[in-house]
């Protein structure tokens, strides 16, 4: 049966109720409804879970002057030298450096 002709008799169902029936088909409706609201919030949740597996976990994370150099494959030297003003390298100070790992790995692979 469609959604449509569901609530069509509904309706009519409603409509005819004697008022001493219509307080039980008030909780058996408020009933139906709460099921309803249920299952959507439980779609909801599959929804974002099957989202979550499709998608790599983002992790926000620093690397520092070695672990990035040792994944480049370069010195540390190099690397600070080569990477001035890129937007994934954060400067803690005159002499230390940290490189969002996300943006490095990109770079990385636009390099090779």
């Amino acid at each position: 049966m469609a959604t449509v002709d569901v609530l069509a008799e509904l309706d009519r169902l409603i409509a005819e109720a004697a008022p001493e029936e219509r307080c039980g088909l008030v909780v058996a409706l408020s009933a139906r409804l709460a099921a309803l609201g249920a299952g959507m919030v439980a779609l909801s949740a599959y929804a974002q879970k099957k989202d979550a597996k499709a998608a790599p976990a983002t992790t926000w994370r620093l690397l520092t002057t070695h672990e990035a150099a040792a994944l480049a494959g370069v010195t540390v030297r190099w690397l600070l030298r080569h990477t001035r003003g890129l937007h994934f390298r954060r400067d803690l100070s005159r002499k230390q450096a940290r490189f969002e790992e996300q943006g490095f790995r990109r770079w990385l692979t636009t390099r090779a």
